[in-house]
């Protein structure tokens, strides 16, 4: 999988997104779920981002499944709709009060 053929990077959002297409992707390939397991990291700009997927235990197991609950626990939550951060939300409880 080429992720450069897709236009399609992760940036740390829209983790559900990523995954429906990526598995889009390699099932079009013929790709199985262990060579998305160790290829998603080429699906990222961010080194961190690539940093972090690599030290994930799933990854050097090459259990798509697993790494998937994993990228979920780590990013899912992230929601591109969130206008508030957790460093502002006093901010936020003060607004409300008023």
């Amino acid at each position: 999988m080429r992720p450069k053929d897709y236009n399609l990077w992760f940036d740390g959002k829209e983790l559900e997104r990523l995954i429906k297409r990526v598995e889009n992707i390699a099932d079009i390939e013929g790709e199985s779920g262990r060579d998305i397991a160790r290829q998603i990291f080429f699906w990222t700009k961010d080194q961190d981002i690539s940093y972090h997927i690599e030290g994930i235990p799933r990854y050097e197991t090459g259990n798509w499944e697993k790494l998937k609950l994993d990228m979920k626990r780590r990013w899912g939550t992230v929601s591109p709709e969130r206008r508030y951060k957790l460093s502002t939300i006093d901010q936020l409880f003060t607004k409300i009060q008023q």
